[in-house]
């Protein structure tokens, strides 16, 4: 297998596209104007398809995705406010694009050839709508909402809708600002990063209901530290023993050793990276952890221990002006 980072430049407007060897070495295979300021990007399910959200004009456009990694576009959709976050659906049909300026959630169908339709729904009032995350039985989409310091939960049809009257709220600690969302199958549990309280909180989900009970939350913060967070994403890795979690007033990315028993939950250390960590990501192995720097403009590839899931830095190589979101595909 060969593995594919994808990154997005938004100051170049473009997307690097670089294969990563064995050895932790890489090589830049393409690089491609993306028409618009690149924001979110995400892969479709089978693996064929890179879509990627612009601005200002606010479309999904879609890639095809070539057996050596490179990509050719292949069509594009409008979305109605400017995208920040991309979730795809187990099912592999459905693309939900949260729009933290515009305070909504929008879904724009997908169909077999990979191309994004006309956007068939959108959820407003979503004050500081940042990201989805889809349960394990499609039924049901989580949201953070970082404005309102709350995470809703919708129930999702097969038919592709959300059906607004079943909303529930499930409120953070005031000022807390929950961002990303990372589900976590084996114990059935969410974990949601804190933008402006530099914490994660851990939710049971209920599987009949959809019902989130707080569980826990734990501080990313160095000890000492007392200023403003600024935490941005957090990745569970796929054996599900290990939470890593960035900020980006620290520049850090935190380790959370997980458990089932969440009294025995903890961060179990942490490593200074790149200027301004605002995404990462994990390869579907486990094996390594790639963050990209938006100050920085480089990124960094770490090895991931699978008995500890300590990091240790491979290497580091440059990249355009801002980059902003990173992707990983093993091919």
């Amino acid at each position: 297998m060969k593995q594919i980072i994808y990154i997005t430049l938004a100051k170049n407007q473009e997307i690097e596209v670089w294969k990563l060897h064995d050895d932790f070495s890489l090589n830049l295979l393409q690089r491609i104007s993306t028409q618009g300021e690149p924001q979110p990007i995400i892969i479709s399910k089978d693996k064929k398809y890179l879509y990627i959200g612009v601005r200002p004009k606010f479309k999904v456009y879609s890639y095809k995705i070539k057996a050596d990694g490179t990509l050719t576009k292949h069509a594009c959709s409008t979305l109605p406010g400017s995208p920040n976050h991309f979730e795809i659906d187990h099912t592999g049909k459905y693309l939900f694009s949260s729009s933290y300026h515009f305070n909504c959630l929008s879904i724009t169908p997908l169909d077999t050839l990979g191309i994004p339709r006309p956007v068939t729904q959108t959820i407003k009032n979503i004050f500081g709508c940042h990201a989805s995350k889809m349960n394990c039985y499609n039924t049901c989409l989580f949201i953070s909402a970082l404005k309102k310091d709350c995470i809703y939960a919708y129930n999702f049809k097969k038919n592709g809708k959300l059906l607004k009257n079943t909303r529930k709220n499930f409120m953070t600690n005031v000022n807390f600002g929950p961002r990303h969302l990372d589900l976590q199958k084996c114990n059935n549990r969410l974990y949601s990063v804190n933008e402006l309280n530099g914490s994660v909180d851990i939710w049971s989900i209920n599987s009949f209901s959809n019902e989130l009970i707080l569980l826990k939350n734990i501080n990313i913060m160095s000890k000492n530290y007392c200023n403003a967070a600024w935490s941005s994403d957090l990745h569970i890795s796929p054996c599900e023993k290990f939470l890593y979690v960035s900020d980006r007033i620290e520049n850090t990315i935190s380790i959370i050793k997980l458990e089932k028993d969440v009294q025995n939950i903890e961060k179990i250390g942490h490593i200074k990276t790149e200027l301004q960590p605002r995404t990462f990501s994990i390869n579907s192995t486990g094996e390594n952890l790639i963050v990209v720097g938006e100050k920085s403009n480089s990124f960094s590839v770490y090895k991931i221990s699978k008995i500890t899931g300590l990091l240790e830095l491979k290497n580091t190589y440059s990249t355009g002006n801002r980059p902003v979101w990173i992707s990983s595909l093993m091919l």
